[in-house]
C-alpha cells in the first residue's frame, strides 16, 4: 500500500499465477493509483514492491491504453491470451514478463 498522510493512495497485489496453465509462476493481480497521483511513481514502486524484476503475468482490459502502456514499459508483452470479463463486458488480453 501506498500512503500520503495517512490517506491511501494506491496499492498493489501480486500471488500465484490463477490460469490452469501459467505461463510463468508469478501473477500481477492489481496495481491501483488514485488518478491525483498518476505519472507520480507511485504506481512503479508499488509494482516493484510486489513482483521487482521477477517473470510475471497479469491480466489487463484490452482498451485500457493507458495501464497497457505502463505495463510495456515494465517489460510485459501481450502473449495472445484474451479472454471476456463479464462482470465489465470487456475483453482481457494476458502480458507476460519472462
Amino acid at each position: 500500500m501506498a500512503e500520503v498522510e495517512g490517506e491511501l493512495i494506491g496499492f498493489s497485489v501480486a500471488g500465484p499465477a490463477r490460469d490452469p496453465e501459467p505461463p510463468v509462476e508469478l501473477e500481477l493481480y492489481a496495481v491501483y493509483v488514485r488518478r491525483l497521483w498518476y505519472g507520480t511513481g507511485v504506481g512503479q514502486a508499488l509494482t516493484e514492491a510486489v513482483i521487482g524484476d521477477r517473470p510475471a503475468c497479469l491480466w489487463v482490459l484490452e482498451t485500457n491504453l493507458r495501464a497497457r502502456a505502463f505495463y510495456a514499459r515494465n517489460g510485459f508483452r501481450p502473449d495472445g491470451e484474451r479472454q471476456w470479463y463479464a462482470g465489465l463486458g470487456a475483453w482481457e488480453v494476458r502480458l507476460v514478463r519472462t
